[in-house]
């Protein structure tokens, strides 16, 4: 019974990680292209030689990107989490499906030696 268990404690965390990991490269990678996009707009906002009442008129806009720089900063470390964490359960799950197999192997050559 205790091999049925391993077993399916691999294939959950197989899938769990797999999601997981999916997950978060996918949703990582759009955040990812967010923050470019908004470094883009920032830089071609601004002219080379800004003067002071371009910057003033414009702080409100700068301060607006600086906070959507932020949360899509968090936003994108939190999928990176989310992959690391789906890699992690992958490896846990492959090492508890390679036990299962092994345990199997050992005991139904152990039923054909006996």
């Amino acid at each position: 019974m205790r091999l049925y268990y391993l077993f399916l404690s691999g294939l959950l965390l197989v899938a769990l990680g797999l999601g997981n990991t999916l997950v978060g490269y996918y949703k990582g990678m759009e955040y990812r292209a967010v923050l470019d996009e908004l470094s883009d707009l920032a830089s071609a906002e601004e002219p080379e030689n800004a003067s002071v009442l371009f910057a003033i008129k414009h702080a409100a806009k700068n301060a607006d990107t600086d906070e959507k720089v932020v949360k899509a900063t968090s936003r994108r470390d939190f999928y990176f989490l989310v992959y690391l964490g789906g890699e992690i359960f992958l490896g846990f799950g492959l090492l508890f499906l390679l036990a299962a197999f092994f345990l199997f192997y050992r005991r139904s050559s152990q039923l054909g030696r006996g």
